[in-house]
This record gives C-alpha cells, sequence and structure tokens, in this order.
C-alpha cells in the first residue's frame, strides 16, 4: 500500500478516496474520473468538502451515518483511511498497524472516526423537535420538523427552485388548479407548490408513514395553507389520479418510494394528460426499489417528456434532452435526490425565475 504524505494538497490514493466514500457516506466512489478528482485536491479538501456535503449530513441526520449493511473487508486502507479522516493529516505505518491488531469492523471505525474533534465540529444536532423559517418566492412560513430528517435537516433542499418553475407554469396564479403530492413527507414540496400557485384549487396531500404524515398535517395547518387535506394512506396509482373523470390534478407531484417505476409504468398516460408532473428522482431509489437502471429511467422520461428537467441549479434547470445532461443530473443525483419537472413544453425553461 502506498502511503500518503502530509500536506494540505497531498495527492491521495485511489484507495483512500474509496474508504473516504465507503466511511463518510456509505458507498463506493461514482466513477473512476471522480476518484481521480479527488485524489488532486488533497485530504484537507476532500476532508473539508466530505463532511460539509448535503450527502454526509443527510446520512447523519437520519441516523444512518454510524451504520451500514455493507460487507467492505476491513483492511490496512480501511484503517488508513479513518485515521487520516479523523486526524487530517496521514497516520505513520505503526500507528495503522495497532489499530489493525486491536480489530474493528465498520461501524467501529465510523464510530472512531466521528468521535474526532474535527468530525463532530461539523455534525448536525440531533436534537430532535424544531422548526425553522422558510422563504419561497414572496412567501414566508415555517417548517416544523426533526433535526433527525434529512428533508427538514436539509430544509429548504430544491423547494425554492420548485416554487420558482411551477410560477413560469402559472405566473398569474393558479386559480381552481388541483394539486396532489403523492409521498409529501413532512411538507417541504407541499409548501413550495401552495406558496407558488396562490389561489389554487385545493390542494392532497398523500403519506403513508405516520410520522412525516404528523408533521405533514402539522405544516399544513400551522401556515394556513388554505383547502389542504392531508391523508395518511399511499395515494392511488398516478394513472388512476390523471385520469379521474372529475378532479384530476393540474399538478401532480411523485415524491414516494417507487415513484420513478410508477411514473414510467404511466408515462404515456402522463404525457397525455393536462398535467405538469414533479418527481423526486433518487437513483438509490429507483434501483433498489423499482429495480431499475436510473440513467434508462432518465432516457425514457426525456423521450417521453420534451420539456422534462432537473432542478439541479437553483439559477436554472437542466433540460434531460441531452445524453451529456443526463449524465450530469444523474451524477447530481447521487449526492442528493432531485425533483424533476416532466412536461411536454420545453417553453417553461425561457420562463423560470428564481428570484
Amino acid at each position: 500500500m502506498t502511503s500518503m504524505t502530509d500536506g494540505a494538497t497531498a495527492p491521495l490514493t485511489a484507495e483512500t478516496v474509496g474508504w473516504a466514500y465507503r466511511l463518510l457516506l456509505g458507498r463506493d466512489p461514482e466513477s473512476p474520473e471522480v476518484i481521480e478528482q479527488w485524489r488532486g485536491v488533497g485530504l484537507e479538501r476532500l476532508r473539508h468538502d466530505m463532511l460539509r456535503s448535503p450527502e454526509f449530513q443527510g446520512r447523519v441526520a437520519a441516523g444512518l451515518a454510524e451504520r451500514s449493511a455493507a460487507s467492505w473487508a476491513i483492511g490496512p486502507a480501511a484503517v488508513e483511511a479513518m485515521l487520516a479522516l479523523r486526524n487530517g493529516h496521514a497516520p505513520a505505518p505503526a500507528e495503522v498497524e495497532q489499530r489493525l491488531r486491536a480489530g474493528a469492523d465498520l461501524d467501529a471505525l465510523r464510530r472512531e472516526l466521528f468521535a474526532g474533534e474535527a468530525v463532530r465540529a461539523v455534525l448536525p444536532p440531533r436534537e430532535g423537535l424544531r422548526s425553522r423559517t422558510l422563504r419561497l418566492l414572496d412567501w414566508e412560513g415555517t417548517l416544523l420538523g426533526d433535526t433527525r430528517d434529512p428533508d427538514f435537516a436539509g430544509a429548504p433542499g430544491t423547494a425554492p427552485a420548485v416554487a420558482a418553475a411551477l410560477r413560469a407554469f402559472w405566473p398569474e396564479g393558479a386559480e381552481g388548479v388541483s394539486l396532489v403530492d403523492s409521498g409529501a413527507g413532512i411538507g417541504l414540496i407541499s409548501l413550495a407548490m401552495a406558496a407558488a400557485l396562490p389561489g389554487h384549487g385545493g390542494l392532497r396531500c398523500f403519506e403513508e408513514r405516520l410520522r412525516e404524515a404528523a408533521f405533514l398535517a402539522a405544516n399544513l395547518a400551522g401556515n394556513g395553507i388554505a383547502d389542504a387535506a392531508p391523508f395518511a394512506v399511499a395515494a392511488p396509482p398516478a394513472a388512476e389520479l390523471v385520469a379521474a373523470p372529475e378532479g384530476a390534478p393540474g399538478l401532480l407531484r411523485l415524491g414516494a418510494a417507487g415513484a420513478v417505476g410508477e411514473a414510467l409504468a404511466a408515462r404515456d398516460a402522463l404525457a397525455g394528460a393536462d398535467c405538469v408532473v414533479l418527481l423526486r428522482f433518487d437513483p438509490r431509489a429507483v434501483l433498489l426499489t423499482d429495480r431499475e437502471d436510473p440513467r434508462r429511467a432518465l432516457a425514457l422520461l426525456a423521450e417521453s417528456f420534451p420539456g422534462a428537467a432537473a432542478l439541479d441549479d437553483p439559477a436554472q434547470p437542466t433540460l434531460l434532452a441531452e445524453e451529456a445532461a443526463r449524465d450530469h443530473v444523474l451524477d447530481a443525483s447521487l449526492r442528493t435526490p432531485l425533483e424533476l419537472v416532466l412536461t411536454p413544453d420545453p417553453g417553461w425553461i425561457e420562463r423560470f425565475r428564481l428570484a
């Protein structure tokens, strides 16, 4: 094993970068190209950026960072990476050997890493129930949640971009337009929908997880969202919602686990409906829940919806028409789940204004 050298810009081995991902993010790096990028910036920058990334902060807030179902074999490279990330400099070979003799599994290495002073300083608080101010376009409200919930910890997340995108479709308001949020969680995107579309014709929010549904109801009521109805059940399938003879939504968000598979199964019905669709895109969920290739899923959605775009950049959505753009979106969504806008009309991009 080639050891790292000290210094803020010291090059890293590919093994060390790989173990930084496994220890902090619970996964392997996206590609060899990403590994090479990290190798060029050095240990200090890698540690700084990874510890402050939304992906890592969200994992800690959700209580996932110190445990893993993965079974990577622990060896010298894992121990060296843990000590380097904890201490901020490359360990001496004797220190690595001593730590190896003590024995450790992946979760034990993580606990030791998170006990380091520099790492503890950037860990998000796990203090339970809290509220925070939420500003979306010209609307200001309060989001109630648990600091251990990734949606609350990462708020406002994509909510401002969602609100701006919806204003691009309904710049004069959405009088009488029915809104549905399927898999609403604690209601962050539901609030963005309501804030962007004053005068809407009713907001139905579905969340089958009871704990999240309780926060959802509190956030809708606490912000005085008129004509909002939270339901602590799963929503009807997307194809049924858009085909309903009465009350078909003008805006449908699919945010529950399995949303991408649901959208793909109903893409002909969704593309033919008079409805704007929002879709939460998490490539890991696509692989595990939908059993679908995320890259293929993006291509199929782009094929059915010429105006499909990802809200990955706060200033400018990314159209999914080109393969290079889809690769960029896939890379961004590996760091944090994204909201996609699915529509036949690409012209909305020109009307998008965040402020």
